[in-house]
């Protein structure tokens, strides 16, 4: 056997085995995970609330300012709502701020592959163009334009994951693998990518525009079914990969999670329990529906890019 055909891509995008320095790069980019996870959260409550436009000034609220504006005031005068949507704004700068140290330490760390770079710079434009569709929203109130936005936030949230990933210490380790079933994997976490963008398309369409609940109750019936092939398919033949076993294992986890956050926020807003319901228990309930759902599309694309870059393609068992 040709070993160095068989050499999996991932490779290619991680630094030498000696290489100390990218570990930082990797933490940072822990940092921002946590921030943007943050973001989306305060974002999905303000959404679930419908406070996105408590006030319609921007960055600051009225007068007082934004790093210099006291959130007792803010809530004094505006309101819990207003308190929330500055408490978003507030987190996201942070999001911004991190993003860029991202972007400095894949640029001044020695050993930080190209790939590296390139996918920090992305970030950087995604999450500067972020912040600009998030202006825009407020100062011409457009709900079509927070739809794009949250969608945007998860698709920041996705790529974080995807360079916190590529930089993790682990995968530098490259597996010896027997990947007899490597083609089916990569070709079904490929299939739970795309059904998992589709079904956020429909999931932000129905929070942001009122759109179907049937067609996200039957994306969500796909997705599910999708994702526990990927399960399975890892447990059958990859369970010695302690990166896709995690995520496998984190995948029936979450579903479950997810599942049942989606079947009491349909109860408490649609069904039986609807007319007995707080808007902020509902609030709680979507906004948490929200948040894991970016972790299992995050999950998700770090299942593919192992299948895709760490699996040998066309071969049979390796010694």
């Amino acid at each position: 056997m040709n070993t160095a055909a068989a050499q999996p891509v991932g490779a290619a995008l991680a630094p030498s085995p000696q290489a100390a320095g990218p570990v930082w790069v990797h933490r940072v980019a822990l940092l921002c995970l946590a921030a943007v996870l943050c973001t989306i959260t305060l974002g999905a409550v303000v959404t679930s609330l419908e406070v996105g436009m408590a006030y319609n000034t921007w960055p600051g609220y009225k007068n007082l300012g934004f790093f210099g504006a006291s959130l007792t005031a803010i809530l004094a005068d505006g309101g819990l709502g207003a308190l929330i949507e500055h408490s978003h704004r507030l987190v996201a700068a942070v999001s911004v701020i991190v993003t860029v140290v991202v972007f400095l330490a894949t640029l001044l760390v020695r050993g930080a592959p190209r790939s590296w770079l390139l996918l920090a710079f992305a970030l950087m434009l995604m999450i500067g163009l972020q912040a600009w569709i998030g202006a825009q929203r407020v100062l011409a109130n457009e709900r079509q334009l927070a739809m794009v936005h949250g969608i945007g936030a998860q698709v920041v949230f996705v790529t974080l994951a995807v360079l916190a990933r590529l930089s993790s210490p682990a995968w530098r380790r490259q597996p010896r693998l027997a990947a007899p079933a490597g083609d089916r994997l990569r070709l079904w976490s490929s299939a739970a990518v795309a059904v998992l963008g589709v079904h956020l398309f429909a999931g932000a369409g129905l929070r942001h525009q009122q759109a179907s609940l049937y067609g996200h109750v039957l994306l969500a019936g796909v997705v599910t079914a999708v994702l526990l092939v990927n399960v399975g398919l890892v447990l059958a033949h990859f369970r010695a990969v302690a990166s896709l076993r995690k995520a496998a294992l984190a995948l029936v986890s979450l579903l479950g999670v997810q599942l049942a956050l989606g079947l009491a926020t349909w109860a408490f807003k649609y069904g039986p329990a609807a007319s007995a319901a707080s808007l902020e228990l509902h609030a709680a309930l979507s906004s948490a529906h929200v948040v894991i759902g970016a972790v299992v599309v995050a999950v998700t694309a770090c299942l593919a890019l192992d299948a895709w870059l760490r699996l040998p393609r066309g071969q049979g068992a390796q010694a």
